[in-house]
């Protein structure tokens, strides 16, 4: 009994614990404990945070988040492997390291130490690494006796990093352009934040990827750079398409297509670059994605809203219901919306967009598509026929729970005023 008893009040002790902890920070990591890919990715704790997750996940994590990777190689019970992770808990090694690092790992009496030991020449536990976003292993160390070594190794990695760069930039000025060193300075650049589409397109006209792409390093570097539009790589993956799929999975190249379209539709917006938003069309129309047609619709229709052109987004518009011949209530409905803002004070328009309302209404009478098409049959004149939608419009939210007070201060006023007083509500 007494056995039970304590067993019983650890496992309540665990469980308050585990309810302790809160998802409230982002990017939650852990400290101890194996590696775990179907766990949460981060598990937040004091000291160094390492990664959690495969080897191969690290450096993917690695590759999209541009930082260095450091792995420590520990062991249970050794005491190399205690010291230091007694001074990774230190406050600032922990700050440095997690400003500047993914940090990972790895126990050497595991399959992955194993790989380690066979790949990366380690020797023993207590050894770090540093890895460049791009796999390359940048600086391998015996290991450190003190807070102060560790945060000085940690700098001097940094520093070689950009010491590697500005040798490269050096040699790229005096036209420097093996393959090799053309591949290896458009990493450097890119985990750098510094500008590479000019590298890139080197490398891609020197390789002669735009008519041949199949080598796995070939296709990683294309499918890596492909999220600039200002480069060629783009143009190589689609080209390419059906072997990019193969290699990298449908989805995964879709989204690629899509992140680097809206990228650039955001760019052109903010910079008013209608050659750039061409660019990004041009990309989208060509990929045949599944969403090409929402998506070309929403990069103009957001660039036309920036530029405040109202005619271009009547246009657009009116040729996207067109062509569309579905029966989606809610298409109907929000393409109604843009358009009776869009058109300003053009009846015509607003003609157009009552027959949209109407065909939303027909294939869902909901609370907003009736409240809403209430507002424009008051722009139109129609306070008899606005009240009436109202009407309906309040009794279908209110059987749903819904809050119906904009509705109804709508309908309160409108029973008050006439329709040319609120024309504008």
């Amino acid at each position: 009994m007494k056995s039970n008893f304590f067993k019983s009040k650890l496992a309540l002790l665990l469980l308050a614990s585990t309810l302790a902890q809160t998802d409230s920070q982002a990017a939650p990591l852990i400290h101890f404990g194996k590696q775990n890919a179907n766990k949460a990715k981060h598990q937040k704790i004091k000291g160094v945070q390492y990664f959690q997750g495969s080897w191969k996940e690290t450096q993917i994590a690695a590759r999209q988040q541009k930082h260095i990777v450091f792995v420590e190689i520990y062991a249970e019970n050794y005491a190399p492997s205690r010291l230091l992770n007694d001074l990774l808990m230190e406050k600032s090694v922990a700050e440095y390291y997690n400003q500047h690092f993914i940090n990972y790992r790895v126990d050497i009496n595991s399959v992955i130490g194993n790989e380690f030991i066979k790949n990366y020449k380690v020797a023993a536990a207590g050894e770090l690494l540093f890895f460049a976003p791009n796999g390359k292993i940048i600086s391998h160390q015996a290991g450190a006796t003190s807070a102060a070594q560790l945060n000085a190794i940690a700098r001097s990695v940094i520093k070689q990093t950009m010491i590697d760069l500005n040798t490269m930039q050096e040699q790229y000025n005096k036209g420097f352009r093996s393959t090799d060193f053309l591949y290896d300075f458009a990493y450097q650049l890119r985990e750098n934040n510094r500008p590479n589409d000019e590298v890139v397109a080197n490398y891609i006209k020197k390789e002669k990827l735009a008519n041949h792409c199949t080598d796995t390093k070939d296709l990683r570097f294309v499918y890596d750079f492909s999220t600039d539009l200002r480069t060629d790589a783009m143009d190589v993956l689609l080209k390419n398409k059906s072997t990019f799929e193969r290699t990298f999975g449908k989805e995964n190249i879709d989204q690629k297509i899509t992140t680097a379209a809206t990228t650039a539709a955001e760019n052109a917006k903010t910079t008013k670059d209608a050659e750039l938003l061409n660019k990004a069309c041009e990309v989208v129309e060509k990929s045949k994605i599944s969403n090409a047609k929402d998506l070309l619709f929403k990069m103009k229709w957001d660039y036309f809203e920036t530029t405040k052109d109202n005619k271009s987004q009547v246009k657009l518009i009116t040729e996207y219901m067109n062509g569309y011949a579905g029966y989606d209530s809610e298409v109907y409905y929000q393409k109604a919306i843009q358009l009776m803002y869009a058109a300003k004070s053009n009846i015509q328009d607003w003609k157009t967009a009552q027959k949209w309302f109407e065909k939303s209404i027909t294939l869902d009478a909901g609370y907003q598509n009736q409240k809403d098409y209430a507002r424009l049959l008051i722009k139109l004149g129609d306070s008899t026929k606005a009240k009436q939608m109202l009407t309906q419009a309040l009794n279908a939210g209110r059987s749903k729970g819904i809050d119906c007070s904009e509705g109804q201060l709508l309908l309160e006023t409108l029973s008050k005023y006439s329709s040319s007083r609120i024309v504008s509500l």
